[in-house]
């Protein structure tokens, strides 16, 4: 049974570092080898995820010019007063919302059960992995 997490859940797995954590512990051989391809799934996906969220930042902002991994919205649109969400920065939130909504149902192995497990993770870490990686 392959692990379903969207992919704004597996977005902040991986920036949290939980995921990274999680991967760290010490578990059975069995349960190790059943999910042994988790890991590189989880970063293809991600890095698809990155892809994807460049390619909306290109589409609907521009480039800061003094800092290029920045993006402004809506440059130049002088309806738009500072700290509003102009026309621009409304469709890019949009897609995003609806690219991060989309299931990831192809993670191989099954959710760890904690007592299957050995190691520490953080209190967060279980809050963020529970029901798709670790179950009780």
């Amino acid at each position: 049974m392959p692990i379903t997490i969207t992919v704004k859940q597996l977005a902040l797995v991986i920036q949290s570092g939980a995921l990274a954590r999680f991967f760290a512990l010490d578990r059975p051989l069995q349960v190790a080898w059943k999910n042994r391809k988790q890991v590189s799934t989880c970063e293809a996906e991600y890095k698809l995820y990155q892809e994807k969220l460049q390619a909306l930042c290109d589409k609907y902002g521009t480039k800061h010019p003094q800092n290029p991994n920045v993006y402004e919205f809506d440059v130049g649109n002088e309806d738009v007063k500072p700290g509003e969400m102009g026309p621009q920065k409304k469709l890019f939130e949009q897609e995003r919302a609806t690219l991060e909504e989309q299931p990831i149902t192809d993670i191989p192995g099954d959710p760890v059960k904690v007592s299957e497990a050995s190691g520490t993770l953080k209190i967060i870490d279980c809050e963020l992995l529970e029901g798709t990686f670790l179950i009780d």
